[in-house]
């Protein structure tokens, strides 16, 4: 799926490579727990915040990270740290699940992010089973500089965005956004390969209509090779968002997200403007004025969809020129008779330069429903 190209204005694309890294970056995320992440050894009754190397205990998570060297974990105990936290190398931060609460981090205002990565070596920080709680403006985890952010079961609410990344490799698995205007966003150009990783098993929830105004869950722009999968996103007035003008270059796989319930006016599920070798496969896309909407001037795959309940259905931008087409066959439309709009069935519209012919004739079976 990942091919090397060469697009004007853009650097070129280590194909292999940026494989390599990605499925690094997806092994060490997921066996955590054999290496870094094992069982606790500090007594946390003695202090809330410990390094689990040394033992040393803290009253403040920032005292804990500013003593960890490099590959040492700090375990944080469940309450609530109102500071503002600065990660500037390679450590595991943890959240302990002993006392059957989350640790709480709530920055006292939003004058500086929740939690800013300032890494710049290629090395990881990671992030596990925390909520991090806002006021409603701000950003939960702000990211710059050529590293690997690693985040896993932890809840962002309440606020502007939840996570800001302009990282090499960015991997969010199994985590929770509510009541937030841009989910995670992901804007790297550093590195020669641009940026990688996934964004899985996450949910997306906007819970107080007009919160924010215009909302995006999952926004993905600059050099990257993403895989968006399995994704439950509701109540978004853009559920998600590739690509845009200045950033063009995409290896990206969009496949068995759920995005419903759009949010205010001109409601897209899934947006992709000036993008390269994006394949959308196995999503439900529905309740949106576009359920998908194509600016782009080269082929898309858009294959085994169930896309319901829109006024504009499918639009393909530009629409007099039949060189881009959108190979969007075998799709269910919302009904066994095939699309509307040029189609001549009664499920929702495609348009112009869009091949819909073969369709399916009941909607798919998904991977990622439960």
């Amino acid at each position: 799926m990942f091919a090397s190209h060469r697009f004007p204005g853009a650097r070129k694309y280590n194909a292999a490579r940026a494989l390599m890294i990605l499925a690094a970056a997806m092994m060490l995320f997921f066996v955590a727990a054999s290496g870094r992440a094992r069982a606790e050894t500090c007594d946390l009754t003695l202090g809330p915040v410990c390094n689990l190397e040394t033992g040393v205990h803290y009253q403040t998570i920032q005292e804990g990270i500013n003593e960890a060297q490099p590959g040492e974990t700090i375990i944080v105990m469940g309450g609530v740290y109102p500071e503002f936290l600065t990660i500037e190398r390679d450590i595991f931060l943890r959240g302990s699940l002993l006392s059957g609460a989350f640790a709480e981090i709530r920055p006292p205002d939003c004058s500086a992010p929740a939690i800013t990565i300032n890494i710049d070596d290629g090395t990881n920080a990671d992030i596990l089973n925390f909520t991090i709680g806002g006021v409603g403006c701000g950003t939960g985890i702000y990211g710059a500089g050529d590293h690997v952010l690693r985040v896993e079961n932890v809840r962002i609410t309440e606020f502007e965005t939840g996570i800001f990344d302009a990282s090499h490799v960015l991997a969010v698995n199994n985590s929770e956004f509510t009541n937030v205007n841009r989910g995670v966003v992901m804007s790297g150009e550093l590195g020669e390969n641009g940026s990688q990783g996934f964004v899985t098993r996450s949910t997306f929830y906007n819970e107080r209509r007009n919160l924010f105004g215009s909302s995006t869950a999952i926004e993905l722009a600059g050099l990257v090779a993403m895989t968006v999968e399995c994704n439950k996103i509701r109540s978004f007035n853009t559920g998600l968002k590739l690509g845009n003008i200045e950033n063009e270059f995409y290896e990206t796989a969009v496949k068995n997200n759920s995005v419903s319930k759009a949010q205010g006016p001109n409601s897209v599920a899934l947006s992709l403007i000036y993008s390269r070798g994006v394949e959308i496969t196995g999503n439900l896309l529905n309740g949106h004025e576009y359920l998908m909407f194509f600016q782009s001037d080269t082929a898309t795959v858009a294959r085994n969809n169930a896309l319901t309940k829109s006024r504009y259905g499918v639009y393909n931008s530009p629409e007099d020129d039949p060189e881009f087409l959108v190979d969007a066959v075998n799709n269910w439309w919302g009904a066994r008779s095939g699309p509307s709009g040029v189609g001549s069935g009664k499920g929702v519209p495609v348009w112009l330069n869009i091949l819909f012919d073969p369709w399916l004739r009941k909607p798919p079976v998904f991977a990622c429903q439960s």
